[in-house]
């Protein structure tokens, strides 16, 4: 049984909301941080410019985060632009921190700074190890800069201060990376239940061409197209022939496996030329795209009637030939037509009409003026 149309609306509204809720998590857990960095600046009594820097970062920390989220939502070129920002942002930021806990003596408040860029870091982007590496190197490179800067007794405190950070960030970077892998997962396995239920939707469930709506659909898209730039375009229905009768003497399961085979036939076609494929109706299909000419149409339909007629599947009912033929019924019209989607479906109808008069196993075209 296939989708329905609601059911991927439905999905698509759960991936959007577990985004979200994942990013609204994520900016949640630096609101307690942000409180703490600035307490605790008023409690060494920070000047106002320190107090200032302190809250700008947080800020800044909300917007990593949205950014993170809008970077598994954006294509490769957005995605460049977007982590080579959330790199230099954190790179200037513990050099902001390392400066304050060091060379301004703001020493808790450097180690809080630091503590605060764990949540918000590259951890969203990257592996719980290199998390792990991200957090170690600002930690180092403030004990060192504390060594050189500061006497034994200072730096002493420093360095102890820096590893409780390390193991702080750390954890954080861990915790943030588990539930980055979860996001990750959960979002693929959605998208991948929405993607099967879209092409549930759209494809017929025994041919997997395009079913009828769609088909028609896409040959109304094509028409306007073509009129409005100017491009050729034509469209061709194809009948088995004498398909009722193969059903009656072969049976329903070899009448679908005929349905399969000539589908396949008509995907690659379809492949090979750019054009569209479709089934529209018990055994009839649908064929049409742009081409330079109505030559080149009439080539695309007797090359699908051949390679059909050369499978020689048995067909003793058929007054055709002993084996399972087409009949083709198809209409072209040159660059900048008027004709809409329904009309061209109707000459081609007559053009199949037309065929099975003929003897059936046959292409035929619709005569146009503009052809």
């Amino acid at each position: 049984m296939g989708a329905r149309p609601s059911d991927v609306h439905r999905y698509h509204k759960q991936i959007e909301g577990y985004n979200l809720k994942a990013l609204f998590r994520y900016s949640g857990m630096v609101v307690p941080l942000a409180v703490v960095v600035i307490l605790t600046s008023f409690f060494y009594e920070e000047g106002a410019d320190t107090i200032a820097a302190m809250a700008v970062a947080c800020g800044l920390s909300v917007v990593t985060m949205w950014l993170s989220y809008r970077y598994y939502n954006s294509n490769n070129r957005n995605r460049v632009l977007i982590y080579a920002f959330l790199t230099t942002y954190n790179i200037l930021m513990y050099g902001i921190a390392i400066y304050t806990g060091v060379f301004a003596n703001r020493t808790s408040v450097g180690l809080l700074f630091i503590l605060l860029l764990m949540v918000v870091q590259l951890n969203y982007l990257i592996s719980p190890i290199w998390s792990m590496i991200m957090t170690l190197i600002p930690c180092a490179a403030f004990c060192v800069s504390s060594i050189l800067c500061k006497v034994p007794d200072l730096y002493l405190q420093d360095c102890r201060n820096a590893l409780i950070t390390f193991v702080a960030g750390t954890v954080l970077g861990f915790i943030n990376s588990r539930e980055r892998m979860q996001f990750i997962v959960a979002n693929g396995r959605l998208t991948r239940e929405v993607g099967m239920l879209s092409y549930a939707t759209e494809t017929d469930p025994l041919t997997g061409l395009y079913n009828k709506i769609v088909t028609q659909e896409k040959l109304a898209d094509l028409a306007r197209d073509c009129a409005e730039k100017k491009y050729s375009i034509f469209a061709a229905l194809i009948d088995i022939d004498f398909f009722k009768m193969y059903n009656d003497t072969y049976g329903h399961p070899m009448g679908d496996e005929v349905l399969r085979r000539v589908s396949m036939k008509m995907k690659r076609l379809a492949e090979e030329y750019d054009i569209i494929s479709g089934r529209v109706g018990g055994e009839e299909f649908l064929l049409c795209g742009v081409v330079g000419s109505e030559n080149q149409a009439i080539r695309i339909c007797e090359r699908l009637r051949y390679d059909i007629e050369s499978q020689k599947i048995e067909h003793i009912k058929s007054e055709a030939a002993p084996v399972l033929t087409i009949s083709v019924g198809v209409v072209f019209e040159s660059m900048g037509g008027e004709l809409t989607s329904d009309e061209l479906y109707e000459l081609a109808d007559k053009a199949l009409y037309q065929a099975k008069r003929s003897g059936r196993n046959c292409v035929k075209r619709y005569p146009l003026k503009n052809a």
